[in-house]
């Protein structure tokens, strides 16, 4: 008999949010800010979870913090920094799709606060070729919204080059055929993969399959 998962985040994050895609009915799913703690609280005792998963950015927040403390689930727990984790890749979705590429750079505004002057010249000129996705905070005719992982695969399949920061969907991108930049350093194209990557579905045997 499987054993009832649980995946608690209020945080879009790149692994969690592809665990999601692969997994079954049996992977339950809180968010922290449309569920008070009384509601978690009775939403763990009613799974009764072997597992949970947190965001690193989670544990800084009330809720998370009480429900730690009350429930007691640090053995049983994974916690998820974003940049850890970036070898793990769902190869179900990023892939070569061999689609035309008919766009220039696509850039994701995930964890970046403040664009560098470099590009922000870039992005004030009338023949900007940069198309920003996924942070609503920066307001541009050129930031088209947020993406789910599926429509990044398609991004990364038509556009030319990704720009990112810190190697963030970085091997993602390299997988469906697009260069990639770091936010930091402009002037550095990567065009091969150089981590040990492992698919998802690999990294979800082992953390919640292996001791069925």
């Amino acid at each position: 008999m499987t054993k009832n998962k649980i995946i608690i985040s209020s945080t879009h994050s790149r692994l969690l949010d592809n665990i999601k895609i692969c997994s079954h009915n049996h992977f339950k799913y809180i968010d922290w800010y449309t569920i008070n703690i009384d509601e978690i609280f009775k939403a763990y005792d009613l799974i009764q979870p072997y597992k949970i998963c947190l965001c690193k950015q989670d544990l800084d927040k009330v809720s998370v913090k009480t429900f730690i403390e009350q429930k007691i689930v640090e053995q049983s727990s994974l916690i998820i920094d974003e940049y850890n984790f970036l070898n793990i890749v769902n190869m179900n979705v990023f892939k070569s799709y061999q689609i035309p590429r008919i766009n220039k750079y696509a850039m994701l505004l995930d964890n970046i606060d403040i664009i560098p002057k470099h590009l922000q010249i870039e992005l004030e000129s009338d023949e900007c070729k940069i198309h920003m996705f996924n942070n609503a905070s920066f307001e541009h005719a050129y930031n088209l919204g947020t993406l789910l992982e599926h429509q990044k695969a398609f991004i990364f399949s038509t556009y030319e080059t990704i720009i990112g920061k810190n190697n963030l969907y970085k091997n993602e991108a390299l997988l469906c055929g697009s260069k990639y930049i770091d936010i930091e350093s402009i002037d550095m194209v990567e065009t091969n993969i150089t981590d040990q990557l492992i698919n998802i579905d690999d990294f979800i045997k082992k953390e919640f399959y292996a001791t069925e």
